[in-house]
């Protein structure tokens, strides 16, 4: 019963996960319906909506993290999907634009507390050496189900309109609430590491951040990776929705279906990762980031929707082979007692990576158009395979996965 009781908590998040994904699309595939396919200002929509996703997370992360330590992160899980079934509730009652956005942002705050949330638990329930593999596998069932739901949603949202597509989501995110009932109380165990480190006073705080990086070189150096991957994540977060409306003039339904692909990728990588030997994973990986600099450079010269579908069949999986692998060295170097510092830095990180390329993509798309925003992409996404052979880091990743301080 014991081993039962330690295996299944870990099984239960990636159904929460999965669940809360799965609402998640339901609510950004109607925004972007809404205010980008439907909208009279579709760039101005789609940037406020690309700089409401990242900028919270830069700002609010930190506390997020302090208080999930503070009140256990299963309780701050079941609130925060309750949160979500009140917020969706609103959006079935305004329809004004600058409402939706600030419903939106609300929404967004509490999506980003529950990914705090689940990657803080993470680190108890799962040992360090099991994080890679245990991530493909949470990352491939949210897929499994992401591959047919932005097709479906899309349908959903054409066929019976908003109310049908929200009541879908505020059901996901109550089965996802459900999920989080059954887990055991085991996050006590961050409650008294993070006790132990908050006895010293406000200044402990900044020292918790620095502290992991000082004991640990690894940590940084999967950050400064990571930070390439996801700046090559906005742009073409930015990009391809632009392309689609601009040469494609496709509805939503067409826009799911490229979406679907792009899942169908990531569904792929997460297999990949789960059969490919440590040191196999990382050659591949940096040979990914050449692959991807050449999809993302001929992506504005794509007209056809099936070949479109096949780049982000390439993109998807990709993207999320960097992320998972780069997100689990964080994972696996980060100190147990720093668990919810470093997990809520490393989503203000991602959210700064992406909020500078939303405002400087923008800017690049008015002056010189689409096609440059793709060749920058291209560009820095081959720069990091260069800086990545140049810096001689290979070895020492792959090898010691968890450094100096990294136990706990």
């Amino acid at each position: 019963m014991t081993g039962n009781r330690q295996i299944q908590p870990k099984y239960l998040i990636i159904s929460a996960d999965f669940f809360a994904q799965l609402g998640n699309r339901f609510v950004g595939l109607f925004l972007l319906n809404l205010l980008v396919f439907k909208g009279a200002d579709a760039l101005s929509s789609l940037v406020i909506m690309c700089i409401i996703d990242q900028a919270p997370s830069i700002f609010l992360s930190p506390v997020a993290g302090v208080w999930i330590d503070r009140i256990g992160a299963r309780k701050w899980l079941i609130l925060v999907n309750i949160c979500k079934c009140i917020i969706v509730a609103v959006f079935v009652f305004i329809s004004a634009r600058w409402a939706v956005l600030f419903v939106y942002l609300c929404f967004i705050v509490v999506s980003l507390f529950f990914r705090i949330g689940c990657l803080s638990i993470i680190l108890f329930l799962v040992p360090k050496d099991k994080l890679i593999v245990f991530n493909a596998l949470n990352e491939r069932i949210a897929i499994a189900g992401e591959i047919f739901s932005p097709w479906l949603a899309g349908l959903i949202l054409a066929k019976t309109g908003q109310t049908i597509a929200l009541s879908f989501a505020g059901v996901l995110f109550f089965i996802s609430m459900l999920s989080l009932l059954w887990i055991p109380k085991l996050v006590g165990m961050s409650q008294k590491v993070s006790s132990e480190t908050q006895k010293k006073g406000p200044e402990n705080l900044l020292s918790g951040f620095s502290t992991p990086f000082k004991l640990n070189h690894h940590l940084g150096i999967c950050f400064y990776v990571l930070g390439f991957a996801l700046l090559g994540g906005g742009i073409l977060n930015l990009g391809l929705p632009m392309h689609f409306k601009t040469n494609f003039h496709g509805d939503i339904a067409k826009w799911g279906f490229i979406m679907s692909a792009f899942q169908a990728g990531s569904f792929l990588a997460t297999i990949l990762l789960r059969v490919l030997t440590r040191a196999v994973q990382h050659a591949i990986l940096h040979l990914t980031f050449l692959v991807l600099a050449s999809a993302m450079f001929i992506l504005s010269s794509v007209t056809g929707y099936i070949q479109l579908a096949l780049l982000m069949l390439v993109c998807g999986c990709g993207f999320t082979l960097l992320h998972i692998y780069w997100e689990s060295l964080i994972q696996q170097n980060s100190p147990k007692k720093y668990a919810g510092k470093i997990m809520s830095l490393l989503t203000s990180f991602r959210g700064l990576c992406y909020l500078i390329t939303i405002s400087a993509g923008a800017f690049v798309i008015n002056v010189w158009g689409l096609e440059t925003l793709m060749v920058v992409g291209a560009i820095m996404i081959g720069s990091a395979y260069f800086l990545i052979k140049t810096r001689k880091w290979n070895k020492p990743l792959h090898t010691v996965i968890c450094g100096e301080g990294a136990d706990n």
